[in-house]
């Protein structure tokens, strides 16, 4: 049978051989062999070395992926294409001619992803060594910045001048990070101020402390921040709801490239915010805002929060790829007011709430989009942390938050025929968005008839945008349940 797959796996790989005669372009792939480009070789192929050492003296033009090995230029190499380096290293001559671009991807220094432009690269030395790091480790994502301007109707005008942070110009491992502003509405400041003491060369792990106090919301996933501000300016509305907490958190995260994971644990003073009773509009001026879901009086809370989230290399939202996001957490008042970790107490609630987002381009300019959501808890939370479903971000065609529970399930799914599917300055798309929120104290599909007591809605849209981002767009959905009625509403963001 051994002699079988090496004969298969011989004319596969004499199949993929460049004839250099003809000019063809074609893949060339050794196992667990050294390869070598001669010195007066040019080479075109996209050269594929695993389990082995790469050693090149003469031009390759094509792509360079070594993976389980080492990467030789010598003096006499040039590279015009990419070299990627997966689990090894590069190593240059200093006469080494690079036109294109290096990747070097190991755990020799933990974890390390490099990237090196063409400019850098022509002068350098026969150890090959990026002393910069990439630009992802100089960015933190513990203590994301935040918006300079966030408009709602509990915090008015929530005015951010302060975002900054110092890490020694990116070369001390120590990074002090804070964010202190003003708000307008119930005219006191909030904040938060974040020590995170970093190891490995792309600050991959991550100890971290923080003291803050700022609103907090479960419905971070329906809209963007900004989309929320422009929301209220212009037509009162507010399509989140968020409580105040004031106390401090610390953690470890880890930073994995496309996946990164956090854990934290906190203790904070937790209230509800007051709903402003002059939240200024452009239209709509009388319209009635949303109170506040029920709220505890103050009251100390301690939690333990972890993270997992995931996303595709380039991923955006009209293009093939998957985003993962899931977050559990569990809380507890304090016991006498200062013991809050008990872990054995009945006010113990636990909570867990995650999202799938599939795209898949099916054809040139014709992508379908999917979200998937659920969530659940032990059956105990407070109702300002119940899950809602319907309302923008949700299912279309219904108030908002039309119905909460202890669990909930949401799936919503569009076609996009992009503005290169239709040849014009304009996008369509059709979608359907359907949900179930529910009250019981475990998650389970066969308790409830989702068809017969969930919600959903289909619609149409059409609006104006380019690959990443959406200038705008019209959205005209009804709901499937036999209700006469069409909502009509403006997006400045993808539907999901």
């Amino acid at each position: 049978m051994k002699y079988v797959l090496v004969l298969v796996l011989n004319m596969v790989l004499l199949w993929s051989q460049t004839d250099i005669s003809q000019n063809i372009i074609t893949d060339v792939t050794k196992f667990f062999n050294d390869y070598t480009i001669e010195a007066g070789e040019i080479n075109s192929d996209n050269i594929r070395v695993i389990g082995g050492d790469l050693y090149v003296y003469g031009t390759v033009d094509g792509k360079i992926t070594v993976v389980g090995g080492d990467v030789t230029l010598g003096p006499t190499s040039v590279v015009n294409g990419t070299i990627v380096a997966i689990g090894g290293s590069v190593q240059k001559d200093e006469n080494a001619v690079i036109h294109g671009k290096i990747i070097e991807t190991n755990m020799k220094e933990g974890l390390v992803y490099r990237e090196m432009e063409p400019a850098e690269s022509i002068n350098g030395g026969y150890e090959f060594r990026i002393k910069e790091r990439s630009m992802r480790a100089s960015e933190s994502w513990i203590h994301p910045e935040t918006d300079f301007f966030i408009y709602n109707r509990n915090e008015g005008l929530l005015f951010t001048p302060l975002n900054s942070q110092w890490d020694g110009d990116g070369k001390s491992s120590f990074r002090l990070s804070f964010s202190i502003g003003y708000r307008f509405g119930p005219h006191e400041p909030a904040g938060r101020l974040t020590l995170e003491k970093s190891f490995f060369s792309n600050k991959n792990l991550v100890f971290f402390g923080s003291a803050f106090k700022e609103s907090r919301t479960d419905d971070f996933y329906r809209l963007s921040e900004t989309e929320n501000t422009v929301a209220g300016l212009l037509g009162r509305q507010d399509f989140y709801d968020r409580w105040n907490e004031e106390g401090w958190s610390a953690g470890i995260g880890l930073d994995l490239y496309r996946v990164k994971l956090k854990l934290l644990m906190a203790s904070v003073k937790q209230d509800s915010i007051a709903v402003t009773s002059n939240l200024w509009s452009l239209f709509e001026k009388e319209r009635p805002l949303r109170s506040n879901p029920y709220t505890e009086p103050q009251e100390t809370i301690g939690y333990w929060q972890g993270t997992v989230a995931f996303q595709t290399r380039n991923y955006s939202p009209i293009a093939t790829g998957m985003a993962l996001f899931v977050e559990g957490e569990a809380y507890q008042k304090s016991d006498d007011g200062s013991n809050i970790y008990t872990m054995n107490s009945e006010e113990l609630r636990k909570r867990v709430f995650g999202f799938l987002k599939l795209n898949w381009e099916m054809s040139y300019g014709l992508v379908f989009r999917s979200q998937f959501i659920a969530g659940t808890s032990d059956g105990k939370l407070h109702e300002f942390r119940k899950f809602g479903v319907g309302g923008l971000g949700s299912v279309s065609a219904f108030p908002f938050k039309y119905q909460t529970g202890d669990q909930m399930v949401q799936a919503n799914g569009e076609i996009v025929f992009t503005d290169e599917f239709t040849d014009a300055w304009f996008f369509l798309k059709l979608f359907v968005d359907g949900g179930y929120a529910w009250n019981d104290d475990t998650f389970s599909f066969t308790k409830q008839n989702i068809l017969d007591f969930g919600i959903s809605s289909a619609g149409v849209g059409i609006g104006s945008g380019d690959k990443d981002d959406l200038n705008w767009s019209v959205n005209i959905a009804k709901p499937l349940n036999g209700r006469d009625y069409l909502e009509t509403t403006i997006r400045l963001d993808y539907n999901f």
